[in-house]
């Protein structure tokens, strides 16, 4: 659920992806469309009011059909987003690992645990830096991440169109198929969706991402 972008992070330790990636995003896409639509039109038939569809109401609507529902769909979702939580570091640590082993980012954070391979600078950065990002609302934290993701999108989209004009020849572990006609289409189709999302953000996450990213900038020209 970090979005099938991250997946490529770790596609060298991927056996076979240029078979296993299709074959594990056509099962996720199934996975994922039962877990969500399956409990959503359940609840909507006990609660149809929308007022009531706050933070935590799934569990909450859950416990109305029987209170042993409501304390495992509550299980349930702590258990997902440890899960979720655990992902997510799995896919941004490599990535800050890497930016750090080319010199965008501290040296520190290119540390790797020799016993277990793994990125533990990069690892405690993200660690401390979620620890202090929880205290803001959860509402607020929505909002500027998704804003982050989606510049982030638009990003790796410029950078596939590119790549593929600049480097067709290098060998990739998985590639899209279709040529450059299904490339363009897939970015412009991709891009017009992230471009109204990113229109119905407040100003106020405008400054505070625009904020930070040109501080990232100004930290890596000293850098």
């Amino acid at each position: 659920m970090q979005g099938w972008d991250s997946i490529g992070t770790m596609a060298g330790e991927v056996k076979d992806s240029a078979r296993t990636y299709p074959l594990g995003i056509i099962i996720a896409l199934v996975v994922i469309t039962l877990t969500y639509s399956v409990p959503v039109l359940v609840g909507a038939g006990v609660e149809p009011d929308p007022s009531k569809w706050t933070e935590g109401a799934l569990s909450v609507i859950a416990a109305q059909v029987a209170p042993w529902l409501g304390i495992w769909v509550g299980l349930g979702a702590a258990a997902a987003q440890l899960g979720n939580g655990v992902a997510m570091m799995a896919a941004s640590s490599r990535v800050t690992w890497q930016m750090s082993k080319s010199s965008m980012l501290p040296p520190q954070l290119g540390y790797m645990w020799a016993a277990t391979a793994a990125p533990a600078g990069a690892v405690i950065a993200h660690s401390v830096t979620t620890a202090a990002l929880m205290l803001l609302p959860f509402s607020t934290l929505v909002s500027i991440d998704t804003i982050f993701n989606n510049v982030s999108l638009l990003l790796e989209g410029a950078a596939f169109l590119v790549l593929r004009y600049t480097e067709p020849d290098t060998m990739r572990p998985f590639q899209v198929p279709g040529g450059m006609a299904v490339a363009w289409i897939i970015t412009i189709s991709k891009t017009a969706v992230i471009i109204f999302a990113i229109g119905t953000a407040s100003y106020l996450e405008w400054a505070a991402c625009g904020g930070a990213n040109v501080l990232f900038v100004i930290a890596y020209f000293i850098l």
